[in-house]
């Protein structure tokens, strides 16, 4: 959390520096997102989110010296403070290994339900029967429903 609270020290003395209105209204919003989303960090993913905030602060602070160096108004002290904060790639480093994490866990919900998708598709095939209809055309009804659904998660 102490990167995000200094990139925000050096977004807030930045800020105050800016003097063009597209500038003003590019980073206005960010003092309040950065105090509730810092109001946001607790439970389970508490850690997971912190390291998302590094990431986006630093980012923003990167952003913000970068115009403040192009405005010709980055003074010595925000340089300094800036040349404190770690890359923006080093700042996602946490953020990147959460996000892999939870990519592993999607994938295996993802193979766990295409396990149940296909028992499921025997049971169904298997009712169609039951219900009159022939195997070939149970399955031909089957792979209808699921070009109509393909089709419905297309938009």
């Amino acid at each position: 959390m102490e990167d995000a609270k200094k990139a925000n020290s050096i977004i807030r003395d930045g800020f105050a520096l800016l003097t063009v209105e597209a500038d003003i209204k590019r980073f206005e919003p960010i003092k309040e997102i950065f105090n509730t989303a810092s109001g946001m960090l607790q439970g389970d993913n508490k850690d997971y989110m912190e390291a998302m905030l590094k990431g986006w602060m630093v980012s923003q602070a990167n952003n913000m010296v970068f115009l403040l160096w192009r405005r010709g108004i980055l003074t010595p002290e925000i340089e300094a403070a800036y040349r404190e904060l770690p890359s923006t790639e080093e700042a996602v480093k946490d953020y990147d290994k959460f996000e892999d994490e939870q990519k592993a866990v999607a994938d295996d919900l993802e193979a766990q339900r295409k396990v149940f998708a296909e028992k499921q598709h025997e049971i169904d095939i298997f009712k169609a029967v039951l219900n009159g209809m022939s195997k070939q055309q149970a399955e031909a009804r089957y792979e209808e429903y699921k070009a109509q659904v393909a089709k419905a998660m297309k938009g």
